[in-house]
């Protein structure tokens, strides 16, 4: 049995680490480069793996050099990539991201060029799982994943990101728990307040709504009643990914039967334990790891 099947995109990332992200062009000196995989859904997909349970990725990727590293880097970090498809005369997504000593980045991507065509995807697999993860920069695939979920029963987790507003409109309705990045929900509504922007969505779903703040950890929306789940302080190393750690960390607590605080919990404590590491797919969270930041966190607001 598959805990979480993850549907989306994967990118090759060249990553470099520099003294400062520039504000202006000119020529900057890394001190280290490092190649790594990216991309939502399968960054969810290797989070899940890492945390003890079972994962699949459906994906694209081309059959050149990128595509071949991808393969292997998801295989080898224990995900299925049994329906990845290798797309003939395709080009695999790619990215160059800067990251700064303070772990943060400035990322330039490439989205490649792949079929979207979703006919192909194994939909019957589904049945297999007890979560399906939809990133939206393959709404194709999405769309068709969370539409047999929804079918099924199977809860969708949706990890809203930035995206053309169409696709985001129709994935949030087909949605159980629909989390965003602070951008996706600023971009999706136009609003800035961001608990006025999750009341705006909220007329188009009844889903559980939330949106990711970083450090400030996640807001959420159940019903008509807002909640707030505190971010943890940690050493930043590198905040690429952790985003798309906490859609994993959600789905797999919602797999297996967590309620929606407990699952935010979780979440954002793998998000920040991603945050303190430094190794791209070679450093996500351990469940221990995020479990012991947990009980940290609840031994300190008990001695408060």
């Amino acid at each position: 049995m598959v805990s979480v099947i993850c549907v989306g995109t994967v990118v090759y990332d060249q990553v470099f680490w520099v003294p400062a992200i520039p504000s202006t062009p000119v020529k900057v000196i890394a001190s280290a480069h490092g190649v790594f995989g990216g991309g939502l859904a399968a960054t969810a997909a290797i989070a899940v793996a890492s945390l003890g349970a079972r994962s699949a990725f459906f994906g694209r990727v081309g059959r050149d050099v990128a595509g071949d590293a991808l393969c292997g880097l998801l295989a080898e970090a224990g995900v299925d990539v049994g329906s990845l498809q290798r797309i003939e005369d395709g080009q695999t997504a790619t990215s160059a991201l800067l990251v700064d000593p303070t772990g943060e980045r400035l990322l330039a991507a490439f989205p490649g060029r792949l079929n979207a065509c979703a006919e192909w995807l194994p939909l019957e697999r589904i049945a297999e799982s007890k979560a399906v993860l939809c990133d939206i920069r393959w709404p194709e695939g999405a769309i068709a994943a969370a539409q047999t979920a929804r079918r099924l029963g199977i809860p969708t987790v949706l990890d809203a990101d930035l995206a053309p507003a169409e696709a985001i409109s129709k994935l949030v309705r087909l949605g159980d728990h629909v989390i965003f990045s602070e951008r996706g929900l600023t971009a999706y509504t136009g609003l800035q307040n961001l608990s006025k922007a999750l009341r705006q969505v909220r007329q188009e779903t009844g889903a559980l709504l939330g949106v990711t703040r970083g450090r400030d950890g996640v807001l959420l929306l159940q019903d008509d009643r807002f909640e707030t789940i505190p971010g943890h302080r940690v050493s930043v190393q590198d905040t690429n990914g952790a985003g798309d750690v906490f859609h994993g960390a959600y789905a797999l607590a919602v797999a297996e039967g967590a309620s929606v605080l407990e699952a935010a919990r979780f979440a954002n404590a793998a998000a920040a334990v991603k945050c303190s590491l430094a190794r791209g797919w070679h450093g996500m969270p351990r469940r221990a790891a995020v479990t012991h930041l947990i009980k940290d966190a609840c031994d300190a607001d008990f001695a408060r």
